[in-house]
Order: structure tokens, then sequence, then C-alpha cells
């Protein structure tokens, strides 16, 4: 996508967010950064309905693991445009999107499509400091990984 394309798509995103759910909040780079930076960070995706479990290193390699897949997902991450962006390892895919959050302090991730409706993708349940080491151990210390 060109410049021009990108800035009218962003322009689009930034009056969806702007008109969310009242009591919404959309968290800008340098709040994305905070949030993610060396956590786990654990949650639903809505859309395809599997639970994940994730590690956010400060100097942008990300790894995960979600239900229904044994190996252990790698990428890198950075927060650019208000948005949090990954960029899959396996595939090369990169995915952009804003962060919410509502009045009771719950986040979720949203995709702001061009016509500039706002799809729920991801809800967040616990964002938790941690290691890569952590993320093996799972929510429970017994647990050697977070998905069997």
């Amino acid at each position: 996508m060109n410049r021009v394309a990108r800035a009218a798509v962003m322009l689009a995103a930034g009056l969806a967010i702007a008109a969310c759910r009242q009591g919404d909040y959309a968290l800008d780079d340098d709040e994305l950064r905070a949030l993610y930076s060396n956590r786990i960070v654990e949650g639903r995706h809505r859309l395809k309905g599997y639970r994940f479990r994730s590690f956010y290193a400060a100097n942008g390699e990300f790894f995960s693991y979600r239900t229904g897949v044994r190996e252990m997902l790698k990428g890198e991450w950075w927060a650019e445009d208000d948005e949090v962006c990954i960029r899959w390892k396996s595939t090369g895919d990169v995915y952009c999107r804003a962060v919410l959050r509502d009045g009771q302090g719950r986040y979720r991730k949203i995709l702001v499509r061009e016509s500039g409706e706002e799809v729920d993708i991801v809800d967040y349940t616990a964002f938790g400091a941690g290691t890569l080491a952590d993320l093996f151990a799972g929510p429970d210390s017994s647990a050697n990984r977070p998905f069997r």
C-alpha cells in the first residue's frame, strides 16, 4: 500500500476509533510499548476462537502459544501509528491493530476496516510482567506449557 493510501486508511481508522464505544480509550504508541514490553499477555481471539499466551520482549521479539498449536509461534512486534503490530516469522504476514481500554480497565484489540467498521479481534485477559522462561511455565507453576 502506498503512503497516500496508508494515510487515508489511518485517517479512517482514527475517525473510527474516535467514534468507538462510550468510555473506550485508544492507546498511543508509547502506551502500547509500556503495556506490552517484557510482558506475558493472555487472551482469546474472538474470530478464530483460540486462547493464547504470548511474550513481547522489549527488543521486539515475540513468542506465543495458542490452543490447537503444539509448537511455539515466533515473530517480531512493534508499535506504530497507534497500533500494535506483529510480523509472523513463519509467513512474513504483518498485522497491525488498535488496542482499546474500556472504563473498567479491560483491553481489546480491534481491526478498523477501510470502511471504518470496527471488528473486535482479541479480548485480553491478563498482562503480567515476565520473561520468555515464564511463557513456558504457563498460568500455573505446575504446567510446562500453557496449553496442551
